[in-house]
């Protein structure tokens, strides 16, 4: 067995340790800069920003020509689900990490797939 045959086997527990590597980073980084007192709120919308301009260019890439599925009524719809359903969540998420222990505020993060889940249920 070769090192190609190794990497190529290996790339989907690389790919999980990394996700996880960087989900406790991104927990301890919180958990700093919101003991400094950060407001909560502005945050969420650095990490936003963050995030929107970091995925942007491979949406226009990969995505191109995909355009003409998106009506105004589905962007508004997706533009209500995802505040409501990730600023809502992550925003209980950060109260709970800067009030409480890391430990009890990963209840608040594993509650973002089933708040998005209610809400777009409850808006079909």
């Amino acid at each position: 067995m070769g090192v190609f045959e190794v990497v190529k086997k290996s790339q989907i527990f690389v790919s999980m340790l990394m996700v996880q590597l960087f989900t406790t980073g991104m927990q301890l980084l919180s958990k700093v800069i919101l003991g400094e007192g950060t407001f909560i709120f502005a945050l969420l919308t650095y990490r936003h920003v963050v995030a929107a301009l970091s995925i942007s260019p491979f949406a226009f890439f990969f995505e191109r020509g995909h355009s003409k599925k998106l009506t105004w009524s589905l962007f508004f719809w997706l533009f209500l689900s995802a505040l409501t359903g990730m600023t809502g969540a992550m925003g209980l998420y950060y109260y709970g990490l800067r009030d409480t222990t890391a430990t009890y505020a990963i209840v608040f993060l594993n509650l973002v797939p089933i708040f998005t889940f209610i809400f777009s249920s409850i808006a079909r």
